[in-house]
């Protein structure tokens, strides 16, 4: 509601409960989605009746919003729909590919989709796409495939409203279940900070909207920065009109958890087109605020009056990104301790750098599917605990300047990194499913003159299984006193992510 945004709710159950929730938010809600996919496996005979009611349910509870029901191009089942008079607003699209090689095909699959749903003088929503598999990628190679892939379904111009779907990285894959490396496509991590493609994708967002769009007009950039505990943080921010004509622009700056703002200067300005405007907000965080990554915005909305257009109601927002660097807070003694060993004691992760040297987490260069998701889950994990940007890549694409002088964490098994095998911790190797968690300098190459000055902390086993129980002692160790955590259970950890019976939906905790 501060920001302007609208929701699409996407949900199955009752029609009690469809209205419920539309009720609840039909000042915000632009669109309901019934019942996620439904229709891609088809329609069965009770269907129809229940999706009537649902379609009802959202409609009287939430008039404005528009109810519709998803396919995957298959149109046919909207002309089923049609006969058995089933009620929908929109054509529901979601679309997504597997490998880069199938990436160009999107074009033609939003055309087609967008063809038909003008038959039946309706507009397309595509609520999910993604080109898959792109996980293992470097971050610098995976910004320019991100960008084809967007470029191929924004290019035709055929599809009126595209869901990011998936924005932010989560925690709820259970990689001993379902990882199968083909995820991880969200533009932002786990504590919401960009990933490198998110600007790409801003850049796109642009590119494509209409002319008229707050996000076109006005251009709000917003640069990071970095806090300080006590005194205030003073952030620069530019507003540019590049909408041709003069236009009077209200400011307002917002902060959420932890960290309140203030505008520093003028709230209102007269802009000349393509003139810019350079303010400044006042950043401070509030009493108790721990190490991680926090937000704020700058809103800027066109005036009444000259320059004033039919769209100018929507705001244009400037989205900051402010870290509060700290090193992550562990518990004192391991979760897993008949799993993991220390050689060097416990307190071992305490005398690593985490605030000063980069930071990086590196999986091997022919690592498992369970060591790439569990490097995932340590990258977003430690970055929310330190609120400072975490490499992810496998050792084939870590920088160089990072092996020898950064902080980088080390996944894997001797059989899958070679960083393990020129930091292994101890002759012996631990039996299967137990991992070892050791402090290491980065051995010297030939022909380098001076030692690194970096550290690697080593997080392996004699398989995939001991490697990950290392990471996972890891991460438990701090997540719960992390700043992004939520509900700190504890208890559970011998449930199918560590070794028990693994079923795709019913794990077996102890």
């Amino acid at each position: 509601r501060e920001l302007g945004l609208k929701i699409m709710i996407d949900t199955e159950g009752p029609p009690e409960w469809v209205a419920l929730l539309a009720g609840r938010y039909r000042d915000v809600l632009a669109r309901v989605e019934i019942e996620n996919e439904v229709l891609i496996p088809g329609i069965k005979p009770a269907d129809p009746e229940r999706w009537g009611a649902l379609y009802r349910a959202a409609k009287d509870s939430a008039p404005n919003a528009q109810a519709f029901l998803t396919a995957v191009g298959n149109n046919g089942m909207f002309e089923r729909l049609r006969r058995l008079g089933v009620p929908f607003d929109r054509v529901g699209l979601h679309a997504y590919k597997h490998g880069p090689q199938w990436k160009e095909a999107f074009a033609s699959h939003m055309l087609g989709v967008a063809d038909y749903a003008s038959t039946l003088g309706k507009q397309v929503t595509l609520g999910e796409f993604n080109w898959k598999e792109l996980t293992r990628l470097s971050p610098e190679a995976r910004v320019p495939e991100v960008a084809a892939v967007y470029e191929s379904v924004f290019g035709p111009r055929a599809i009126p409203e595209i869901v990011i779907f998936q924005l932010q990285e989560s925690l709820s894959f259970n990689p001993a279940i379902s990882g199968t490396y083909t995820r991880h496509y969200e533009p932002l991590t786990l504590d919401r900070r960009p990933k490198p493609e998110a600007a790409e994708l801003l850049r796109l967002i642009r590119q494509y909207t209409a002319p008229d769009a707050a996000a076109r007009v006005l251009r709000v950039a917003v640069p990071e920065a970095t806090l300080v505990v006590g005194p205030a943080t003073v952030v620069p921010f530019t507003v540019t009109n590049t909408s041709g004509r003069a236009l009077t622009v209200a400011l307002r700056v917002l902060a959420f958890e932890g960290v309140t703002s203030r505008l520093l200067t003028p709230s209102q300005v007269a802009l000349r087109a393509g003139e810019a405007h350079r303010g400044r907000a006042e950043l401070r965080l509030t009493s108790g605020a721990k190490p991680g990554t926090y937000h704020h915005f700058v809103r800027a909305d066109v005036q009444g009056g000259a320059g004033a257009t039919p769209a100018s109601p929507a705001p244009s927002v400037g989205w900051g990104v402010a870290s509060n660097p700290g090193a992550p807070t562990f518990d004192r003694a391991p979760v897993l301790a008949d799993r993991v060993h220390y050689p060097q004691g416990e307190d071992v992760v305490t005398k690593l750098d985490w605030v000063r040297r980069p930071l990086a987490v590196v999986y091997g260069e022919s690592a498992s599917v369970l060591e790439v998701e569990t490097a995932y889950q340590l990258m977003n994990t430690l970055q929310s605990a330190t609120g400072r940007p975490v490499r992810l890549s496998s050792v084939a694409d870590l920088p160089d300047s990072l092996r020898r002088g950064g902080t980088v964490l080390v996944l894997g098994t001797m059989g899958t990194s070679s960083l393990v095998r020129d930091g292994k911790a101890e002759a012996s190797v631990p039996p299967k499913g137990h991992g070892v968690i050791a402090l290491r300098v980065p051995p010297m190459r030939d022909g380098e003159e001076a030692r690194p000055s970096g550290q690697w902390l080593m997080l392996y086993g004699a398989d995939k299984e001991g490697a990950q129980a290392a990471a996972v002692d890891l991460i438990l160790r701090y997540w719960k006193h992390a700043k992004d955590a939520t509900t700190p259970l504890s208890g559970m950890e011998r449930g199918s992510a560590l070794g028990n019976r693994v079923k795709v939906t019913v794990p077996d905790p102890p």
